[in-house]
């Protein structure tokens, strides 16, 4: 018996399972589709510098505005003229992704896909993740002193964000106050309630969607939910969700840096997005490859909000 058809006696067999496999084994024309982590840094860093890093050069200088110092004063007082400086940041293109691979012309016209675009499609999904977890990475420890730990807030220093073996325990009763916690943290550095957002693993969203706010309460619409884990809005911050946060294992769990803050926080420059096909010198064949050249920056650290959970 051959592909579940039964032969009289001295019939050939020429099914796909036979020695001479006249009759192809028929393959699906889609492949199974990968199932890519939601990119979400583009959803929380600025833009502003991106033009001046295209034009040319590999750093920005980025120049903030002192703070004045507001004194009393009484009539016939001495003023004290102060000299308004503060640091720069510094916004420097100085990470690279790559990727690259090679077909033979034979597999890639004996092959009833394009190799080459599906290969090449994967790796762009991938380069973007790889670039998401590093940016991730890198803005955890950025947030200013007093914006994370158990001592959080510049005013009340008294807001739990979780530290070093004591991380926040979410619950679906606490999800919710915790956002709110984390919004006061950033009242309390006057930063304006515009463009919030707050970036949470999936299981934080689960809780979210199960606490007392109920899922009805977190509007989104789906296309951008699968476009860029935007979930919905709570407290006047965006809630987006996503894999590629960093997370640590400490004292047995597994705890997530759940960042938050507002699009003045962080800003991000990509100088160089390049693909190419170059015929292999040597054989028959193609080189594919691609390249990415950015730079990211915690340009106001006040903005930026580390909050350390576990579940």
């Amino acid at each position: 018996m051959a592909n579940g058809v039964a032969r009289t006696s001295g019939y050939g067999t020429y099914a796909s399972d036979s020695v001479s496999k006249f009759i192809p084994e028929l393959f699906s024309k889609k492949m199974l589709k990968n199932f890519y982590q939601t990119t979400a840094f583009n959803e929380i860093a600025n833009t502003d510098y991106q033009g001046e890093i295209k034009a040319s050069g590999d750093k920005v200088i980025i120049r903030h505005t002192p703070a004045i110092t507001v004194a009393d004063y009484a009539v016939g007082g001495t003023l004290s003229y102060e000299v308004p400086e503060v640091a720069n940041t510094e916004l420097n293109i100085d990470k690279a992704k790559s990727w690259s691979f090679k077909i033979d012309d034979i597999d890639e016209v004996a092959s009833d896909l394009n190799l080459m675009n599906a290969f090449a499609a994967d790796a762009g999904e991938r380069l973007k993740i790889a670039i998401d977890t590093e940016c991730f990475d890198y803005i955890s420890t950025k947030a200013a002193a007093s914006n994370m730990g158990d001592l959080a807030g510049a005013i009340s220093a008294n807001i739990n964000l979780g530290k070093a073996a004591a991380p926040v325990v979410v619950t679906s009763a606490t999800a919710t106050s915790i956002i709110v916690d984390v919004n006061q943290v950033l009242d309390e550095a006057n930063i304006p309630s515009e463009n919030r957002w707050i970036v949470l693993p999936a299981w934080f969203v689960a809780l979210l969607k199960k606490s007392d706010l109920k899922a009805a309460d977190i509007t989104g619409d789906s296309v951008s939910v699968l476009r860029s884990g935007v979930v919905g809005m709570v407290d006047r911050t965006k809630i987006i969700q996503s894999n590629l946060l960093k997370h640590v294992t400490d004292t047995t769990k597994e705890c997530f840096y759940c960042m938050a803050g507002t699009t003045d926080s962080v800003t991000f420059a990509n100088q160089l997005v390049k693909t190419e096909t170059i015929q292999i010198p040597t054989s028959f064949g193609q080189y594919m490859r691609g390249l990415s050249v950015y730079g990211r920056a915690v340009v106001q650290p006040t903005a930026l909000v580390a909050l350390y959970a576990t579940k």
